[in-house]
This record gives C-alpha cells, sequence and structure tokens, in this order.
C-alpha cells in the first residue's frame, strides 16, 4: 500500500516557510484543476507542485526532461515531502509499481511517453475514460508539449484528457513565437481554449508571411485574443516580481578576426563554399550556412566528410583571457558543437570537465570543487541547481532558442544564488554572432508581452 497523502498547510519542511510566492502558486493549482504555471526559475515550482498535491490528494503523474526526471524530482521529493514513495515508471520496476498503485508520485521523462503510453492500453488495459493508478498529471518544461507534430505529445494526449487534473509548468511559453503556446494549452485544458487543431488555430489567429507559409504572423486582434482565452488558467510569476535575486549582468566581449580568418569567413558567407587548407566547406542551404558560420567563429567547422576543420583561435583567446581576469571563481561555459568541447575545454583552468549530468559531478560543482563545467545547453538547460558552485556564465557559441538562452542562465541565476551573476558571451564582430543577439532579443520582447498581458487579465478576473 502507497502511503496516505497529509496536506501540507503548514509546510512539510518546517526549516524552510512557504514563501508568499509558493502560497499563491499553491492557491492557483488547487483551485485550477487545469491549470498553466508560468513560473520563472527559481521560485519553487516543484515545492508548489508538492504542496498542491497534499491538498488535492491522489497519486500523481510529473512528466519532465530526462535528467530533470531522473535527478532534481527524486531530490526535490526527498527534500519537500519525503514520506511520499517515488516509482519511475520509464523501467520496468517502476511499471510494475504503477500496476499495482504502490506508489503517490510516478516520474517519467518526455523521451518515452509513447511507449508509456502503449504500456498503459497492453499492461492495464487502460482505455479512454477507464480511472488510472494517478488522478493528476504534472507537465514540467511543458514548453516540450509545444511542437503539434509531436508523436510523444500526441500519444499521451489521451491520457491527460482523461485524468482529473493536468498542470504545466514553464517559465518560458513562448519561446520563439506565439504560435508555442498552442500545444501546451491543448494538452492541458484539451483544447477547449485554443482548439483541436493547430492548423485552425493558426489560420484562424495567424498570416502567412511568405508564399510557403514558413513564417506566420499574428493578425492585429490575435495577440490580445488568445491573451484573453488563456488567462483564467494561466498564472505568470516573473522572478523579480516575486524573489529577491541578485544582479544579472550581461558583459559581452567582442572578438576579432585576424585579417585572413575574416576573408575566409567572407568567402564561405558570401559563396557558401570555403576551400579551407585543401577540403571543401559547403553550405546547402541558408540555414545550414548560417549554421557553418557559427560553427567558424567558434574555431572549428566540419567539412564535407563530416570532419573537423580548424578555423579560428580567437575565441580561444578571449576565453584564456577571461580565466586570467575577469572570472574569479567557477564557470559554466556553454558550447553548441560537439567538436568545440574540447577546445573550449583545453582554454579552461586545469581540473575542468565536461558535464555529464552524474549526481556526483553536480554535487562537486556546487562545493566549487570544478574550475570549469562545459556544457551544451540542451543539456543542462532545465532543472538543474548549480547555483552553488558559481556565478560566472559563458556563452561560447550562441544559440537561436531563447528558451534554452533562459534556461540555462537559470542555472546559476536563481533563488539561493549569493553573489551578482555575470553572462558573458563571446561575439565576432560583424559575423552570425551578433544576429544570434538580435534573434533573442526579438524574442524575448515577444514572449515579455505574453507575460506582461496574460498576468494583467488574470489579475482582472481573479
Amino acid at each position: 500500500m502507497r502511503t496516505a497523502w497529509i496536506s501540507f498547510v503548514a509546510g512539510v519542511n518546517p526549516k524552510f516557510p512557504i514563501t508568499e510566492a509558493q502560497v499563491v502558486g499553491i492557491d492557483h493549482l488547487t483551485a485550477n484543476p487545469r491549470a498553466l504555471l508560468w513560473a520563472g526559475c527559481g521560485a519553487g515550482k516543484s515545492r508548489m507542485v508538492l504542496e498542491a498535491l497534499g491538498a488535492v490528494g491522489g497519486a500523481a503523474l510529473i512528466v519532465s526532461p530526462k535528467r530533470v526526471s531522473r535527478l532534481a524530482w527524486p531530490a526535490e521529493v526527498a527534500r519537500w515531502a519525503p514520506h511520499l514513495v517515488i516509482a519511475d515508471v520509464s523501467t520496468k520496476a517502476g511499471m510494475d509499481e504503477l500496476e499495482v498503485g504502490a506508489a503517490d508520485v510516478y516520474l517519467i521523462h518526455y523521451d518515452v511517453l509513447q511507449k508509456f503510453a502503449s504500456a498503459l492500453k497492453e499492461r492495464l488495459r487502460w482505455r479512454s475514460g477507464k480511472p488510472l493508478p494517478f488522478e493528476t498529471i504534472v507537465f514540467d518544461e511543458l514548453t516540450k508539449a509545444k511542437s503539434p507534430s509531436s508523436k510523444r505529445i500526441r500519444a499521451i494526449r489521451p491520457v491527460a484528457d482523461s485524468v482529473a487534473r493536468v498542470w504545466g509548468l514553464t517559465g518560458t511559453p513562448a519561446p520563439n513565437s506565439l504560435l508555442d503556446v498552442w500545444g501546451q494549452v491543448r494538452i492541458v485544458d484539451r483544447g477547449e481554449r485554443l482548439g483541436t487543431s493547430y492548423h485552425a488555430f493558426r489560420q484562424r489567429f495567424f498570416y502567412p508571411q511568405d508564399y510557403r507559409g514558413y513564417t506566420w504572423h499574428p493578425h492585429p486582434t490575435s495577440e490580445d485574443e488568445i491573451h484573453r482565452r488563456i488567462a483564467d488558467i494561466a498564472l505568470v510569476m516573473r522572478t523579480s516580481d516575486w524573489l529577491d535575486m541578485p544582479d544579472l549582468d550581461i558583459v559581452d566581449h567582442a572578438v576579432a578576426l585576424p585579417a585572413d580568418e575574416r576573408r575566409a569567413y567572407a568567402t564561405l558567407a558570401k559563396n557558401a563554399l570555403l576551400a579551407y587548407d585543401d577540403r571543401e566547406i559547403t553550405g546547402v542551404t541558408a540555414a545550414v550556412l548560417i549554421n557553418k558560420l557559427a560553427q567558424f567563429t567558434g574555431g572549428a567547422v566540419y567539412d564535407d566528410d563530416g570532419e573537423p576543420v580548424a578555423t579560428s583561435s580567437a575565441k580561444v583567446k578571449v576565453l584564456r583571457r577571461l580565466f586570467a581576469g575577469e572570472i574569479d571563481g567557477p564557470a559554466l561555459v556553454l558550447v553548441a558543437y560537439r567538436h568545440h568541447y574540447e577546445t573550449a575545454l583545453a582554454a579552461c583552468p586545469s581540473g575542468s570537465e565536461m558535464f555529464d549530468g552524474s549526481a556526483d559531478q553536480i554535487d562537486r560543482w556546487n562545493a566549487g570543487a570544478i574550475p570549469a563545467l562545459v556544457a551544451n545547453p540542451a543539456s543542462i538547460g532545465h532543472g538543474l541547481n548549480l547555483q552553488a558552485g558559481g556565478r560566472d556564465v559563458v556563452w561560447y557559441n550562441g544559440t537561436w532558442s531563447s528558451e534554452l538562452y533562459d534556461q540555462s542562465n537559470a542555472r546559476l541565476w536563481r533563488q539561493g544564488q549569493t553573489r551578482p551573476v555575470r553572462v558573458h558571451r563571446l561575439i565576432v564582430s560583424d559575423s552570425v554572432d551578433e544576429r544570434l543577439v538580435e534573434v533573442l532579443r526579438r524574442k524575448d520582447v515577444g514572449q515579455s508581452a505574453l507575460l506582461v498581458a496574460v498576468k494583467l487579465l488574470h489579475d482582472e478576473s481573479a
């Protein structure tokens, strides 16, 4: 038998009283069976969820990214609700426990949702409308559900539609554009507010910017209408509104290419073809070319045979200077391309490591024992608490994704950080690096507008 749920009204961990922000979040979740919690990093979303689950009762399925599911959520449950029994249903043993209802919290990661949905039908003989061993589904990092063509999300939708409660958590609801919102709202509210068809949603509220339909923009009144439709279930909790956060400083470091490297870069940008060191590098499409240019500025680009070709040491030199001067402690160095990992690592102090996601490495990082941790933003961008280890983030390569950008910075800039956080961006002048920064700025403007509008509408209706 699984342990009985208890009410956490006084807070399950008396050493850490519930904050005012967390009370607001808990009230929102308990009052709304279908709820969106758009809370910034460090607001304490996991504790809000556990407190709210204690209030409503019943078992829960928590869906999150792989590392978050395996490392962060078990740690959060152990910290805030140690009496609860958890099971990882991405494993056979966990499915066995689910089958007999042996746990309070079932954890699963997004990658195996298709397999999980099939297992529910095969092992539990589940069908739509039949009760499940859990009453609530929590989608952590809900932007994983933004793609309308995602097979794993389509597979889990009937399950989400059949349970009593679905809560979706994210701090970045529109990382690219307002189109990202549909998939997230659909999985939470059964399609009641924005419809059950993505194509119908897009046709109704947007128009194509180009004849091929690659880029869509909202109609003049669409943004307000979308905001209004979802405001009743969406609670916006921006970190800066609720928490006393340390300063966040963005420091851009201009990187100059030597004349010969500048000429090679210009040749690749203009002709989409470069013969470099007797090896050909080709950018077949605009997207591929932009990717090649971003690789070039980082110091190595793949040739047509898939082998890395060294192109520049300019960023490496700047990175070394940072560690020799401005960076006064452990730093998180973010690298987008695999063939840049070793290059960046070699420029870091002795004893630095590639991020492997292990609990031991995270503990050593937070103890200040690792001078630099070199990581891909996609592997480190969600759910991990790294704020105790350092205060410097270095973007060796840029990123197009505002979600990855914000989430990666928030590994250090979050509640519990005691020093101002500095985000260093290495930007090659007059290059694709500058375009990446501009794209991030535009995306952030759109997402900020969404958060502000929905917060105002939600507050007005409360």
